[in-house]
């Protein structure tokens, strides 16, 4: 079992050590296991039901639990004996809904909010328990608003209160989302708290939890849903979805991604979430399992509220959802995976060709501009490939992508094209080394060749090599610079 995830929340990049919050997500469920089995509904979906052809059903009810942790010395003993007591908190959230102007709609949701609070079997107000250590040093990777205070804050705390509600799961109506937000938020107002969403498991600091909009229909996907990048020390990434079960619809996964693909499989990802919860929860929209839908730049800028200027893409691509692996991507709900339309293949070359539809673009054959310049470049990358191999061996950190510029002759004249290889696995010793990867760039000479295809490259063959960080930084491509 992998025990390092790399999340990506809207092209962000971060990380942090399952084993090390496991312990954490058990001891906070323990606190609300009694609470939530009350709230399980007869008829609740199940992973069997997403077989090929079947409807893609969203719960009708669905129950959200949020949960702040506190310093128990930063709270005085008055308060805290109320924290637990529902009358407290139904009087704290009408003073909070009286001291902003209201029009009639707004006054109608405060007064359901308040009728939802009233409605013990509706919502409970979970009384402070003993908090475990927050893991500190993943704080930064899984975590909305990091920085030294909330480090500070997490540190010392020591206590956690917790709020459920369970409301109707329709986008007209999805009113359990404002009650848990604006208790949530009183809650580390009034005790300086840090605030845990239990759907997509992530640490909010309060001014940016406020500036979450909670109302149904506004907002962003990654306000919502979090995408898990799992890696190991090489190969491709599985990414996965946490937090779709705030719309009552399974989390979705895409797996065997290659490293310099996973910014437009992260897009993709979001885009198909938002198209999900559309046709789900849309009267008379009903997406079957397997069945094929259309991902497009608008469908990306919707999901997250991008402007043009943001996500240029003007592309179109067709996916299908079949059944997932919840078990290996360890998400508490249903799975789906998003698989390319059939007629684009299958395996890498299949998603390659996926991307390039949603994200077109040209790749450009440059030009020797100094036949001196590049020889001396190219011994430049050679001369330093034995390190590169063993901080390859040493293994790639999330984030971080490898690859080297292979060369592929073609004709009868001795010609070669130059592309780039995605290094996965690196093996063999001296002239026997060799590169499993997977192809960069579209051919142009070398017709037997495909975009995001396996391949295997021999040692002698490679030109170049180029290593980007998690930070984006990109060390050697030496050959770049003798290139028009």
């Amino acid at each position: 079992m992998l025990s390092c995830f790399q999340a990506q929340i809207c092209g962000v990049s971060l990380r942090f050590r399952y084993d090390e919050t496991m312990k954490l997500w058990q001891k906070i469920r323990g606190l609300l296991r009694t609470r939530r089995d009350k709230l399980r509904q007869r008829g609740q979906f199940v992973q069997s039901q997403l077989r090929t052809g079947r409807i893609i059903q969203h719960e009708q009810l669905v129950a959200h639990v949020v949960s702040v942790a506190f310093a128990r010395p930063d709270v005085d003993d008055a308060t805290y004996r109320l924290l637990g007591d529902r009358d407290y908190w139904r009087m704290f959230l009408k003073e909070d809904l009286a001291a902003a102007i209201r029009d009639d709609s707004q006054i109608r949701m405060d007064d359901f909010l308040l009728a939802m609070l009233d409605a013990e079997a509706l919502g409970a107000v979970l009384p402070p328990q003993p908090c475990p250590p927050i893991p500190l040093d993943s704080l930064p990777y899984m975590s909305v608003g990091y920085n030294e205070l909330m480090l500070d804050l997490a540190e010392r705390c020591d206590q956690m209160l917790g709020f459920a509600v369970i409301g109707s799961n329709s986008a007209s109506a999805r009113v359990a989302w404002p009650l848990v937000h604006h208790l949530a938020r009183l809650a580390a107002k009034e005790t300086g708290g840090l605030i845990l969403d239990h759907h997509s498991q992530r640490w909010w600091s309060l001014d940016r939890w406020q500036a979450v909009n909670p109302y149904p229909g506004h907002g962003a996907i990654g306000d919502w849903v979090v995408v898990h990048d799992v890696v190991d020390k090489s190969g491709p990434a599985n990414l996965h979805t946490h937090g779709m079960a705030h719309f009552g619809l399974p989390d979705l996964e895409m797996v065997n991604v290659p490293r310099f693909h996973r910014t437009g499989a992260g897009k993709m990802l979001n885009g198909a979430c938002w198209k999900l919860i559309l046709q789900g929860l849309t009267e008379g929209r009903r997406l079957r399992v397997n069945e094929e839908i259309e991902i497009s730049g608008d469908d990306l800028r919707d999901s997250m509220r991008l402007s043009d200027a943001a996500e240029s893409t003007e592309g179109v691509a067709r996916i299908r959802l079949v059944p997932g692996d919840p078990v290996a991507a360890q998400v508490e709900n249903r799975l789906l995976r998003i698989l390319p339309a059939a007629s684009y293949g299958e395996g890498t070359e299949a998603l390659a060709a996926c991307l390039l539809e949603l994200f077109p673009e040209e790749d450009t054959l440059g030009e020797i501009a100094d036949e001196r310049a590049m020889q001396l470049a190219h011994r430049r990358a050679l001369a330093s490939l034995p390190a590169e191999r063993e901080r390859f061996r040493r293994g790639l950190r999330p984030g971080e992508r490898l690859a080297v510029k292979a060369r592929f002759p073609y004709g009868n004249e001795g010609g070669n094209e130059y592309m780039w290889v995605e290094v996965q696995d690196w093996n063999g010793e001296g002239h026997e080394a060799a590169i499993e990867g997977v192809l960069l760039n579209q051919p142009v000479h070398v017709p037997a060749l495909k975009l995001g295809q396996s391949l295997r490259v021999e040692h002698r063959a490679i030109y170049d090599w180029l290593r980007v960080t998690p930070g984006g930084r990109q060390e050697g491509n030496f050959t770049a610079a003798a290139l028009e």
